[in-house]
């Protein structure tokens, strides 16, 4: 996928376990340019060909009439039609990261995503780090970052992400542990390290 001149670091991690401030370290002290999927995968529902394959495919138009992504709709694809809504999304995402890391003209990027594991983008990774945190912690950061999701949306979500936590967990180059006994600076500035001095 990947530039071959680009070192791709996959930055993975469950739900709460702040991998997003990872890779805004990563992006603002090293000046790493960073590639969000969960963002980008957003922006693509309102992209007129996926919308056309969502209707086609599964008879539904994930951009509500006054032009919002409609998250309860996209919510029951996802429980009814996971593999069918991932497999349009997942397609449009690879070739659009894929041009991405072709436009970079640095020696490292940074990639995050909470299925890079299960979704196959690890293949595409050089390195991969793995933010790890408590399951108590997790559930109160995302309680105070998204009020609406409720315990019942958490677990949910935490049993359709099981298979990728075990493997974020057993086959990620680095750990990061983001808790509140570890220096998460310290962490992420010795992993940049180690991957710098080995390019």
């Amino acid at each position: 996928m990947q530039n071959s001149s680009v070192h791709v670091i996959g930055l993975c991690g469950a739900i709460g376990s702040g991998k997003s401030v990872v890779r805004k370290c990563l992006e603002v002290l090293w000046n790493i340019p960073s590639y969000d999927c969960d963002f980008e995968a957003k922006r693509l529902y309102y992209r007129q060909d996926i919308r056309q394959q969502m209707v086609e495919t599964l008879g539904i138009d994930p951009v509500s009439k006054e032009g919002n992504l409609d998250k309860n709709t996209l919510r029951q694809l996802l429980n009814s039609e996971r593999d069918q809504v991932e497999k349009i999304v997942h397609t449009a995402l690879f070739s659009h990261l894929r041009d991405w890391i072709e436009q970079q003209d640095t020696p490292v990027v940074v990639v995050e995503s909470a299925i890079l594991f299960t979704s196959g983008l690890y293949r595409s990774c050089d390195s991969i780090i793995a933010v790890l945190c408590d399951v108590n912690q997790r559930k109160k950061r995302v309680k105070l970052r998204d009020p609406e999701l409720n315990e019942t949306d958490f677990e949910r979500i935490e049993n359709l992400q099981s298979n990728e936590r075990i493997l974020q967990e057993t086959q990620s180059d680095y750990q990061l542990l983001n808790n509140d006994n570890n220096s998460v600076i310290t962490q992420i500035e010795h992993i940049h390290n180690v991957i710098i001095r080995n390019l």
